[in-house]
């Protein structure tokens, strides 16, 4: 293991490889206040001023991805704060249709961990 992933670093290439715009907004809220609680949990984080321009979380997710990446970057955000990344799949079992959820994160260091 290198030093980047022992610090648990995230690189902006990294970033807008593995995770869709609206992950990448999350994950900036959670390095803002870690005390936040998630994807609809009913709380508000302050959205960002960048450059004397106020931004709403809402704007953000309409960036491109490779902009947020950078933006993410610049916020010190680590890979741990992808931790609530996740992916959706409609699974039918037993005749009955379940969605199953995954973690995003887990998948990559899987997917590193057997190339």
């Amino acid at each position: 293991m290198n030093e980047l992933e022992k610090k648990g670093d995230a690189l902006p290439d990294w970033i807008a490889l593995h995770f869709s715009s609206t992950d990448i907004v999350n994950a900036i809220k959670r390095k803002t206040d870690p005390n936040w609680g998630g994807k609809g949990s009913g709380e508000s984080v302050k959205a960002p001023t960048i450059g004397k321009q106020k931004y709403s979380w809402h704007e953000l997710k309409k960036t491109p991805r490779g902009i947020l990446a950078v933006l993410a970057w610049e916020y010190g955000v680590r890979k741990s704060d992808f931790r609530d990344a996740t992916t959706n799949e409609l699974v039918f079992e037993d005749g009955k249709s379940i969605i199953k959820r995954e973690s995003k994160l887990l998948q990559i260091f899987t997917v590193s961990e057997e190339e």
